[in-house]
């Protein structure tokens, strides 16, 4: 039988103090990495910014096709919500048109759309929290409007020519 000093005995089990040790640093590792492993907020900015320009556009489009009593885009104080209203009447959302046929009101992350949670809106050169189309198409403004798209990722700039009515999606500076 082979002689094992005493002190090697000992060494060959794992220490409770080394395993928390571990399970620490591993804690901590997590806590850092965890949250910029969310690969889906920016893809809720990225789409929030195309359903609200896509909702511009239809806007325009409905304006010019009945410019008697154009569609409007009004939104709410709280930045989390905007719909379209005729301007006859702004405070009540016109129905959607298709299957749905609801309010064309927009929730950002709440009810049936939470691909837009944590998304907010930030209005800028947009008198009475309102947007409006003129008869050829044109905004009813005295500068460019834009709506600035947030979220824990970052923001999408949402930038309309009060000339001819374009809506771009920028990354702003």
């Amino acid at each position: 039988m082979a002689y094992r000093p005493h002190h090697l005995a000992r060494r060959r089990g794992i220490l409770l103090i080394d395993l928390l040790m571990a399970i620490v640093v591993l804690s901590i590792i997590l806590i850092a990495v965890v949250p910029a492993m969310r690969p889906e907020e920016p893809m809720r900015l990225i789409a929030a910014s195309a359903v609200l320009a896509s909702d511009i556009e239809y806007a325009q489009s409905a304006t010019l096709a009945k410019p008697a009593d154009p569609i409007l885009i009004r939104f709410d104080e709280s930045g989390t919500r905007y719909w379209l209203a005729r301007e006859s009447d702004p405070e009540t959302p016109i129905t959607r048109p298709g299957h749905t046929q609801g309010p064309y009101e927009v929730f950002l992350g709440y009810e049936a759309d939470t691909s837009a949670e944590g998304v907010t809106l930030s209005l800028d050169a947009v008198p009475s929290l309102t947007i409006t189309f003129d008869a050829y198409g044109r905004i009813n403004a005295d500068a460019d409007p834009s709506i600035l798209v947030n979220n824990e990722s970052g923001s999408m700039r949402i930038r309309i020519r009060r000339t001819t009515g374009s809506v771009l999606i920028e990354k702003p500076d």
